[in-house]
């Protein structure tokens, strides 16, 4: 008990308090139950909603009218929403990654539909919601009890009118309603999830306002909603879980307070709702724009409820400050520079695969249709990706603007490379659309608060390029059971794994801990230049004992070309270590020689060739991945075995257009450290290490672990650059002592060099160095 008081501040012990006091009236007063009609609310609400309130631009409209005009611009919304409809009507729901399960018409709501375990009927403080012998998969049984999939036959109705749709909608809700009291069972126990319902509820009240209604069942419904919020407000998570749990619980009481404006407690959960996102946003998201979790999902989660945020604010006659606006603008520039042309944002740190409210049927990591929206929001042309859905626009925004930033000229973000200091992450991009190539380094902080959604991926890196994603992070695939921390290890990611121990330690049976002695932040820095590209960073790890060890990734990219990886780790004793690069479920490795593997696709064209170069010749095995929550798929992975050295590199050269790839050739002077290749754009030499470096113009001084030459092939115009060279210098100490002497990545200087030879003349080409935070 005295280890549980230790650093609460009297504030948080006073909340605490008061919400285990409230928990424990409620479970007395449970014992003496008022008498009331079956499944009806202890205070019923009237049920009226005031017509004239528009809880958004967009739905303050026509809402059969936004829903025609969806239909008519991305047809795959309606297909998929008429399955998904047609499908709950035989009792089968999708749910976050797993595939489609039986739940019920209507669905058992405390019976966890994978396993059949059935939660317990008793107050919701009572239940164990990460004990899986009691509920099963809490968040596949909480993620059933939000009703999102209720939107599907709600779109449809809109669209074809067939009582079918409404009368399932109904007889859920009513089903809900009746197995659902305030207070009992696992669908109380989390005030997010609740909230969540309400949102969802509120959406459908709006969206099928004009829908024949029984009118009991509004009613019944008006009232939950109230006993939603006062539920929300009373156990809010200021001081359990101040991330996304507490701004989606504000986010539900603004939109109760607006939808239901003649609740004598509307007004209070207004101003309650929006005190705590503004108080928020300054503490959950970087000045960088990065949120402060260290995880993708969440960032959309975060960007995502500031849009509703500022959306119902503008539609209810009020304002958000400059600052949540500002800081909106900066999530959404985050999420535009992380997604990859075909729209994808790679999954850092742990993804719980839901959304907080699916207005078409793509994934959480399909950005484009929120992009456009949050453009369309903030007046900001450049966020929104060419060819994205307008299902999240029209719907949140209203049809004149989306259509008016639809038909705008073309405009994009005015950088390419950026490293986002604060929240440490660092994007080399080639441009914003076609074929142009995307690398996501995580180079910052373990996380935030007790660091429970956060994974040891310092320094890990996802590649896309164009439309294929090459390099993938493994993903979560679930918050509980002994998979749980293989899937947030080192093990599971595209980084160094010394001595095959994680970097950081996950608590053995624990879902959400990391063991004691979190390390200081990554570092990077990122440098940009017309020709060439270049990410540097250091981490430390293995604090826990009296061994650390440090980690340096040297990044060279070509732009429109090849990649480059140098990784190099210092550790006392170290045995050695294992490189990974987790390859896309949809990828095949093949062998060419014991450095190379050729990567292709399904239909077998040619991906990329790399160079693997360590102490071993390179293993393709195949493990699971969960590209969403829930979701297992194999997929190949490409392990490289080190030696004591600790030192690896990494070579991607895409394929060409036609699907053609390239041969490599070990350089017989630098057989361990330096590889050659043709293509395109010339002949290429890399050599890695410091002291093995390339020949230099005279004069030329360099002390570089990472060098590239390329020579062009054709040089026939006097204006091209007949020969470059990039390079990039130590960044890592080569005495393992050292390690507990590092701090900071830029004590090192990480700036790249370029040199080009235009008609003989050797030059140095300016280097910037891009950076936000």
């Amino acid at each position: 008990m005295v280890a549980r008081i230790r650093g609460r501040s009297l504030d948080e012990l006073r909340v605490r308090s008061i919400q285990a006091l409230h928990a424990g009236l409620e479970r007395f007063g449970d014992h003496f139950p008022a008498r009331r009609p079956p499944g009806s609310l202890r205070a019923p609400g009237n049920g009226r909603i005031d017509s004239d309130v528009a809880l958004l631009a967009g739905a303050g409209a026509d809402p059969g009218a936004i829903a025609r005009a969806i239909a008519q611009r991305d047809p795959e919304v309606r297909a998929r929403f008429a399955q998904q409809s047609d499908a709950a009507e035989c009792g089968v729901v999708a749910l976050l990654g797993y595939r489609p399960l039986w739940v019920g018409n209507p669905p058992h709501w405390h019976r966890e539909a994978q396993s059949g375990t059935q939660a317990p009927m008793t107050h919701w403080s009572r239940i164990d919601h990460l004990d899986r012998t009691v509920v099963g998969d809490h968040k596949l049984l909480w993620e059933l009890n939000r009703h999102q999939y209720l939107l599907a036959p709600a779109f449809c109705w809109l669209l074809d009118g067939e009582p079918r749709r409404f009368e399932l909608i109904q007889s859920h809700l009513e089903s809900w309603l009746t197995d659902n009291p305030p207070r009992q069972g696992i669908n109380w126990v989390s005030s997010l999830e609740v909230a969540y319902r309400a949102i969802t509820w509120c959406w459908l009240l709006d969206m099928l306002r004009e829908a024949p209604w029984k009118p009991d069942l509004r009613r019944r419904l008006t009232a939950s909603l109230e006993a939603h919020a006062r539920h929300v407000e009373r156990y809010l998570s200021t001081y359990f879980s101040p991330n996304t749990h507490l701004t989606g619980e504000a986010l539900g009481l603004l939109y109760v307070g607006t939808l239901l404006r003649e609740s004598p407690h509307a007004r209070r959960w207004r101003a309650r709702g929006a005190a705590i996102l503004e108080a928020e946003i300054t503490r959950q998201v970087h000045k960088d724009g990065v949120y402060f979790e260290q995880t993708s999902q969440y960032h959309r989660y975060t960007a995502e409820i500031y849009l509703h945020y500022l959306l119902l604010s503008n539609a209810s006659g009020s304002r958000v400050s400059d600052t949540v606006r500002d800081a909106l603008g900066n999530l959404f520039a985050v999420l535009r520079s992380l997604a990859s042309t075909a729209g994808h944002m790679p999954l850092l740190g742990d993804d719980d695969g839901g959304l907080l409210l699916p207005l078409d049927h793509r994934s959480p990591d399909e950005v484009h249709a929120l992009l456009l929206a949050g453009a369309v929001a903030l007046e900001r042309p450049d966020l929104a990706p060419a060819d994205a859905s307008p299902s999240f626009a029209c719907w949140l925004c209203g049809l004149a603007k989306t259509d008016l930033a639809r038909t705008a000229a073309a405009s994009v973000p005015d950088w390419l490379d950026m490293y986002f200091a604060r929240g440490g992450l660092a994007v080399l991009r080639d441009g914003w659309d076609g074929p142009a190539a995307v690398a996501v380094i995580d180079a910052g902080p373990h996380g935030a608060l007790s660091y429970g959604h956060s994974h040891a991926d310092a320094l890990a890196m996802t590649l896309s390029l164009g439309a294929t994603d090459l390099f993938i992070d493994r993903g979560t695939l679930t918050y509980s059971g002994e998979e749980r921390n293989e899937f947030r290890a080192t093990i599971s990611h595209n980084t160094l794994e010394i001595d095959d121990v994680s970097s950081i330690t996950p608590t053995p049976g624990k879902a959400f801990k990391w063991l004691s002695c979190i390390p200081s932040r990554a570092q990077g820095v990122v440098c940009s230049s017309v020709y060439f590209s270049s990410f540097l960073g250091l981490a430390i790890g293995h604090v826990t004992g009296d061994r650390p060890s440090a980690h340096c990734r040297a990044v060279l990219h070509q732009r429109g070309g090849a990649w480059a990886v140098h990784d190099r780790g210092v550790r006392d004793a170290a045995r050695g270590g294992i490189l990974r690069w987790q390859l896309a479920p949809h990828l095949t490795a093949t062998v060419l020689t014991e450095h190379s593997v050729v990567v292709r696709d399904g239909a077998g064209s040619g991906v990329a060739t790399i160079f693997l170069q360590g102490a071993a010749p390179v293993r393709v095995v195949t493990r699971d991945v969960s590209p969403r929550l829930g979701q297992r798929v194999p997929a190949q992975c490409l392990e490289l075995p080190l030696d004591t050295s600790l030192e690896a590199l990494t070579i991607v050269v895409p394929a060409a257009n036609d699907g053609s790839v390239v041969n490599f050739e070990v350089d017989p002077q630098h057989a361990r450290r330096a590889v050659c290749w043709s293509d395109a754009a010339g002949r290429h030499r890399v050599v890695a290490g410091a002291g093995q470096t390339l020949p230099l113009p005279a004069g030329a001084e360099l002390n570089a672990s990472l060098t590239w030459r390329v020579q062009t092939l054709e040089a026939a115009d006097e204006d091209v650059h007949g020969a470059l060279i990039a390079a990039l210098p130590p960044g890592i100490p080569r005495v393992p002592g050292d390690v507990k002497a590092l701090t900071h990545i830029e004590e090192q200087s990480g700036t790249m060099l370029m040199l080009s030879n235009t008609r003989g003349r050797w030059e140095q080409l300016g280097v910037q160095r891009p950076r936000r935070g």
